[in-house]
């Protein structure tokens, strides 16, 4: 499989608001126990500028103590535990085989048998017959992951946001409960070589106290949270419900969302799309990622199929809803005509 490209977002995305909270406030309070229980406000703090413009107000810890904001970076630093966050792990080696099952006698299978998974990104997947083909949750997690990879520059605007996040799709579940359904995404960032570059620098500027207070841990998990239905042309449809750091949410993982926020601003006036300066930017740019690589396997939707096959359609078509279950999606495949 591709590997991400290094990571070159990742300092000022993610781990410079973390490093800049720390250092700021560890400056600001050493050696005055008393001040951890004041606010940046009352510390007068709360405006001081720390990266791109942004300054603790600005990021909505102005009224936080402290000491609160050391629990909560010691919340987000501390080496996340993934069995307890990656719920839905998919096999690799299962899930490719099912995958290359499922896109057998397709327009982007390559004369050597292997996917290209570029094709898939870009154009629809067409065969020479209509079918109704099942993909369970874990299938689709493996599919994502191939497509963030082997994703380019060019690649349509969500998924490029979350290649220049250099994440890898670790889980994908599909969770129905009643007529309402969530769609839980969980999404990691390795921190690498980064961590230790950021290391070297607080060691060289004298703030090496920090790297030993707070160690980086190794990954960071993105664990999205979204409504998921499907419309009348059988087009997946996705709404934020939340998005966490570690699948926690605290005062300093806001923060550090309204500064990927603004990364996925300047992907979309990159693309000459309109700017949202919402927090759930990102987590709607997760979900339309998702929306547009199932887009491109098909309708979702239910069919009658041909007697003695599982997966020829002959009859009646019914698209939305009805092609989202628990763990899985049913879809009507593109043909040749369309």
């Amino acid at each position: 499989m591709a590997q991400p490209s290094h990571p070159g977002c990742l300092k000022g995305c993610i781990i410079t608001p973390i490093i800049t909270l720390v250092v700021i406030i560890l400056i600001a309070v050493i050696g005055v126990t008393v001040v951890l229980n004041m606010t940046p406000e009352k510390l007068g703090i709360a405006d001081m500028e720390l990266f791109d413009g942004e300054t603790l107000r600005s990021l909505g810890l102005a009224e936080v103590k402290i000491k609160e904001v050391f629990n909560l970076l010691k919340s987000i630093m501390d080496e996340p535990d993934e069995a307890t966050i990656v719920t839905n792990k998919f096999d690799e080696q299962a899930e490719q085989s099912t995958t290359n099952n499922a896109v057998s006698g397709s327009n982007i299978v390559k004369e050597d048998g292997s996917i290209d998974y570029v094709a898939m990104l870009e154009n629809k997947v067409v065969y020479t017959e209509e079918k109704l083909i099942t993909y369970n949750d874990t299938t689709l997690a493996y599919i994502f992951n191939q497509m963030i990879a082997d994703g380019s520059a060019d690649s349509e605007e969500a998924i490029k946001f979350i290649k220049e996040l250099n994440a890898v799709i670790n889980e994908v579940s599909i969770i129905k409960a009643g007529d309402a359904t969530t769609l839980r995404i969980v999404a990691s960032i390795s921190t690498g070589s980064i961590a230790e570059e950021v290391n070297a620098t607080l060691k060289e500027s004298g703030a090496g106290f920090v790297a030993n207070m707070f160690k980086l841990p190794e990954k960071i998990y993105l664990v999205s949270y979204l409504n998921l239905s499907a419309n009348e042309q059988g087009e997946l449809v996705t709404s934020s419900q939340s998005i966490k750091i570690n699948d926690t949410d605290n005062a300093v993982s806001e923060a550090i969302f309204k500064v990927l926020s603004k990364k996925a601003e300047e992907v979309a006036e990159d693309e000459g799309q309109e700017v949202n300066t919402d927090r759930n930017v990102v987590n709607a740019k997760i979900g339309e990622a998702f929306v547009a690589i199932v887009k491109n396997l098909g309708k979702v939707g239910t069919a009658q199929t041909v007697e003695g096959s599982d997966v020829v359609v002959n009859g009646t078509v019914a698209l939305g809803n009805g092609g989202i279950y628990n763990g899985y999606l049913t879809l009507i495949t593109y043909t040749v005509n369309e």
